[in-house]
This record gives C-alpha cells, sequence and structure tokens, in this order.
C-alpha cells in the first residue's frame, strides 16, 4: 500500500458538487467528543457519476481547535490528514473547508467546529480494497493544549 499525504491546499469545486459531499458528511455520525477526546473522525466512500470519492467529516468541540497552517518554526503541530490508498490509487483534495485566523497569532490559521474534507480517489479502484483516512493533530483550547495525538478510520471499498 503506498501512503499519500494530502495537503490541506485550495480545491477548486462546483457548489454543486460541494453541496453534495457536504450531504453525505451530515449522514455520517462522529463518536462523542470529551474534554480528553475533543476531536472526532469518521469518513466514507462515496461513488458520484463515475467517480469514487472519499468524504471526511472532523468534528471539534466547542471553544477548541487545530491548527491547520503553522508557519515553519511554530511551537504547535499542524494538522495533517493522510490518505492510505492500495498500490496504484491516488487521492487528491477536492474539498476543503476554510481556516480562521488564530487572534492569538496573525501567522496561524486553525480550524474550528464540524469540517467536511472530500478527495477524489484515481486509479484502478476495486471491492474489497482498504483505504485508511489519518488525522494526526494538537487539540487546543484557549487555556490548554493536549499533546499531539491521531485517529484512524479505516474504510472498505464496496
Amino acid at each position: 500500500m503506498t501512503q499519500l499525504l494530502v495537503c490541506f491546499g485550495f480545491c477548486a469545486l462546483s457548489q454543486n458538487t460541494s453541496a453534495i459531499f457536504k450531504a453525505k458528511a451530515n449522514e455520517l455520525e462522529l463518536p462523542e467528543v470529551t474534554r480528553e477526546a475533543p476531536v472526532a473522525l469518521n469518513a466514507v466512500i462515496m461513488n458520484q457519476e463515475d467517480k469514487t470519492f472519499i468524504v471526511v467529516k472532523i468534528g471539534i468541540m466547542e471553544n477548541w481547535h487545530i491548527y491547520g497552517y503553522v508557519p515553519p518554526g511554530g511551537y504547535f503541530i499542524q494538522s495533517k490528514l493522510d490518505v492510505k490508498a492500495p498500490e496504484g490509487v491516488s487521492a487528491k483534495s477536492v474539498l476543503k473547508p476554510k481556516m480562521k485566523g488564530y487572534t492569538a497569532d496573525p501567522g496561524i490559521l486553525i480550524y474550528k467546529g464540524d469540517l467536511v474534507f472530500a478527495f477524489e480517489l484515481h486509479g484502478e479502484v476495486q471491492a474489497g480494497q482498504a483505504i485508511e483516512v489519518r488525522l494526526d493533530y494538537q487539540p487546543c483550547d484557549p487555556y490548554i493544549c493536549l499533546p499531539p495525538n491521531y485517529l484512524v478510520k479505516s474504510l472498505s471499498v464496496s
């Protein structure tokens, strides 16, 4: 299996397709978030117009955030969303939420609330293949940052 790093870079997408991904994400249930585990992850494989997509939903507890962009040399941990796909299959980011400015440091961008990401799979995707979505992150509230952590969702192509 090949591991693909999918950046949080800008991706253009029609509003209609974006709405379809967001509607699919709304169907996904997230595990309960708590002060000890303030971030939750779920994902699903979706077929749309002869294309295969992964829709990822991330939930961040109220008053908490994760870092979307940290400049080089920064002391916070920038979040990474990885897709591990089968050999010969790649994932391209096609939808990402807008990051917000961090008031404590204007050079840093953060994510808050419920987030939806989508990735288009390229290559020969076959039934039974495994795909793994992994989020590495550091959650913080206004008073404390927890140690860096990660969440993984394993998917199987049907």
